[in-house]
């Protein structure tokens, strides 16, 4: 008796590991850190030079994404500091208005497929 064909084998194979991955990237970000509590809601010591703003992310909830969104926004010019808040899924950053602005740091979120769903101007 035949265990089955070759190809159908293979087939089956990389289908159950694809959805297996599927499976890990999916839970990356549902982990017990979105539950975490004892995060501040503001950003304890960033620089008091800059303009201060607060991005609203939503995808930024979780660890993983959370740092992609922080090194993102780490490595545009005229960003100062950068604070990413898991539970609120919000960037808090300090920027210079003389080398940036919120509408070109929007800019560079929603190039990399991040969606942000509001702006607020704290200072």
């Amino acid at each position: 008796m035949r265990a089955g064909h070759p190809i159908k084998r293979r087939q089956s194979t990389r289908w159950l590991l694809a959805a297996m991955a599927a499976i890990l990237l999916l839970s990356a970000c549902q982990g017990v850190e979105t539950r975490e509590v004892s995060q501040p809601d503001a950003p304890p010591a960033l620089p008091q030079s800059g303009k201060l703003v607060r991005f609203m992310v939503p995808e930024a909830n979780c660890v993983s994404n959370g740092a992609k969104v922080d090194h993102l926004l780490r490595g545009l010019e005229g960003v100062s500091s950068v604070y990413v808040n898991l539970n609120k899924a919000t960037a808090t950053m300090r920027y210079d208005p003389a080398v940036t602005s919120t509408g070109r740091i929007r800019e560079a979120l929603e190039n990399e497929l991040w969606e942000v769903t509001g702006v607020e101007e704290l200072e």
